[in-house]
């Protein structure tokens, strides 16, 4: 989708490989861009691309070191440096005599690609005597870190303790939060508080802004507070679901063989579950406990055994039953208690808030002078003192303004491009809009949409979406949105699965974005057609099931009668049982792999780009992903290697990857 229709674009070549949304991606110009980039869409291809076409033809007046590509991470950066050079290689090749080709190359090692936090270490080093800071500063590593931040937190609270009686707004604070024995969980608190803190320009100010939404002035007013907000949303998804349940269990009953007398209660029951959800639309947030405290459900007729299939007869139950389940207790949790108590809880917590806030702000003004005083910063200060360089002195929280040293980076970066962007925080985001012109815009941002939901590095995904929304509307002039959703990496059946799932999971409610024909895969890959329908159908996805039936270790042992000291106790129980699953899944996975690659069954046939070909899957096109291989890896390389399969396991990467065997 393009959001503007006067952008400037060059006409795509004639037998260009590029699809029309990759060629928009790499021509259009003359606004800031968002590339709403799927899986497999050949973002980086398309990124590289459009540097490439603007800095290879010398009318075009770019050059490679007036351009920012942020990447974000260092092998990012590092790939991306060397696909511009094997470019410009190519086009040289092509062109010989071109002088602004081969002073392209030369200027590539001094060209601005490379990652957000490298980029302000630039700033810093170039204008360090703008900011309180040796220039001779070091990066902290992260256990040096952890060390000083904990002895520092134990200095603070102990000052504090001395200072404050019991009673003291502090000590109360202490006592809501910590734990019977030891303050761990109020160090906790205060250095997660500090870290979110930090990714905001104004980390003081939004501390400070948050606590103060606790001072709400009434019951009115709590009802348009972002909890209430939260809390509504939650209860119209729970309602949705309940309602979807007893949706199945009233199609259920009237199947043949069903509980064909439950279907009259189950109607009463979805007409209650939608009365409540239309009085969350509809009435105020502080009348709605009356109304949820009021709704229950009826009582099944009896019905005929010899008229009823058991099967379908405890299926309707066990649906009805979840969807109870699901508003009791959404009852209890949401609506269990009156708007006044809720308010009364809020004014009571308030002052805590602001205490809580203060001294996260006194740990921060700690740890920085600390820094300070012997030369050392964290990531965090990297962006925080490239930011205090770039922003002027006069900005305030609501209005960002530009430094002399923001003037002339402006003046200095024809475009700035950004990759993963989804990945970007608050801090980030101001650091870019200072160095980026406005009119017209030369941001060109790419990222994965569906990824902006991970918060990876505490980055918020509103700036990704609100961008998303804003430049799909067809009259917006500031900015242009380009969907590349046609994927060209998976075969049709992967692309099918993954958007039959989503379609189902991803909503606004639960992911904040809507999975519709905008966010939907396409498949774009192109493999040798297969004339045997069943050959065909082994690239369909599949889900394996383990049944774990029966009594294990773990069950076993938690059934042993002893009395000695030495008794295992519930985590080691809870550690065995998972060892035995994994151990129990690695067994699985050997037995799939050995009849993909042809052990013990006819092998599966793969298209190997290399030779352009396809030829039977070997170890080595087989990949293990683990949401953490920290535990399992370890274990699944072994099992793996019992059965005669080749596998090696890297922890820090969370996946396992077969070694290549021919």
């Amino acid at each position: 989708m393009i959001g503007a229709s006067n952008a400037k674009g060059i006409p795509k070549p004639e037998g260009s490989m590029w699809s029309d949304d990759q060629w928009r991606a790499i021509s259009e110009s003359g606004h800031n861009m968002l590339v709403a980039a799927a899986a497999g869409s050949g973002k980086t291809a398309v990124l590289v691309e459009r540097i490439i076409r603007k800095i290879a033809d010398p009318e075009l007046g770019f050059s490679v070191d007036r351009l920012l590509v942020a990447t974000f991470t260092k092998a990012a950066a590092a790939e991306m440096r060397q696909r511009i050079r094997e470019a410009l290689e190519r086009v040289l090749e092509q062109e010989p005599e071109s002088e602004h080709v081969r002073r392209q190359l030369s200027l590539l090692n001094r060209a601005s690609i490379t990652t957000l936090h490298s980029f302000c270490m630039e700033v810093i080093r170039r204008h360090y005597q703008a900011v309180p800071l040796d220039p001779g500063f070091r990066i902290m590593n992260e256990h040096e870190t952890e060390l000083l931040r904990q002895e520092l937190l134990e200095e603070l609270f102990e000052e504090k303790y001395e200072a404050h009686d019991e009673g003291s707004t502090f000590r109360r604070l202490v006592d809501w939060f910590s734990g019977e024995r030891t303050d761990d969980a109020m160090y906790v608190l205060v250095q997660r508080l500090y870290d979110f803190s930090q990714s905001h320009p104004w980390p003081e100010h939004w501390l400070r802004e948050t606590a103060a939404a606790f001072r709400v002035q009434d019951v009115a007013a709590l009802g348009e507070t972002p909890w209430v907000l939260s809390i509504l949303t939650d209860a119209a998804l729970t309602l949705r679901g309940a309602a979807s349940l007893l949706e199945q269990a009233h199609e259920t009953a009237m199947q043949p063989g069903g509980p064909a007398p439950y279907a009259v209660t189950l109607q009463e029951d979805a007409a209650m579950v939608n009365g409540l959800l239309q009085e969350l639309e509809t009435q105020p947030w502080a009348s709605l406990y009356d109304h949820f405290q009021l709704a229950s459900f009826g009582k099944l007729k009896p019905v005929k055994k010899d008229q009823t299939e058991p099967a379908l007869q405890e299926r309707v139950k066990m649906l009805r039953e979840a969807a109870k389940k699901m508003i009791t207790d959404m009852k209890s949790s949401l609506f269990g208690r009156r708007a006044e108590s809720y308010l009364e809880e809020l004014h009571a917590a308030a002052p805590l808030m602001d205490e809580l806030v203060e001294t996260v702000i006194a740990f921060g003004e700690r740890f920085q002078q600390h820094k300070q005083s012997k030369g050392l910063v964290d990531f965090g200060d990297l962006e925080h003192y490239c930011l205090k360089i770039l922003r002027h002195p006069d900005s305030t929280p609501h209005q960002l303004l530009p430094s002399d040293a923001a003037l002339e980076y402006k003046a200095q970066f024809d475009e700035v491009l950004l990759d993963e962007y989804q990945d970007t925080n608050t801090v980030q985001e101001d650091i870019v809009r200072l160095v980026s012109r406005e009119e017209p815009g030369n941001r060109f941002m790419v990222g994965d949409v569906k990824q902006s939901i991970y918060r990876f590095r505490l980055a918020e995904p509103g700036l990704f979406l609100n961008k998303y929304q804003q430049y799909g509307l067809q009259e917006q002039e500031d900015g242009l949105l380009i969907d590349l959703a046609r994927n060209f990496r998976s075969r049709e059946e992967v692309v099918d699965a993954v958007n039959l799932v989503f379609r189902q999971i991803m909503s606004v409610d639960v992911a904040e974005i809507e999975y519709d024909e905008r966010a939907w895969l396409v498949h774009g890959a192109s493999y040798p057609e297969q004339p045997d329908k069943d050959a065909a159908s082994a690239y369909a996805p599949e889900l394996l099931l383990v049944d774990k039936g029966g009594k294990g270790l773990s069950d076993t042992l938690e059934g042993a009668e002893t009395h000695d000291e030495s008794a295992l106790q519930e985590n080691d129980l809870a550690e065995l049982a998972e060892l035995e699953t994994a151990q129990l899944e690695a067994r699985a996975i050997a037995q799939r792999i050995k009849e993909l690659t042809g052990d013990t069954g006819q092998p599966l046939l793969i298209y190997d780009r290399g030779l352009k070909t396809m030829r039977p899957a070997a170890y080595g096109d087989i990949v293990i992903l683990l949401r953490s291989a920290s535990v399992w890896a370890p274990l699944i390389v072994e099992e793996l290697r019992l059965e005669g399969i080749p596998a090696s396991g890297e922890q820090t990467t969370g996946f396992l990857r077969q070694r290549r065997s021919r």
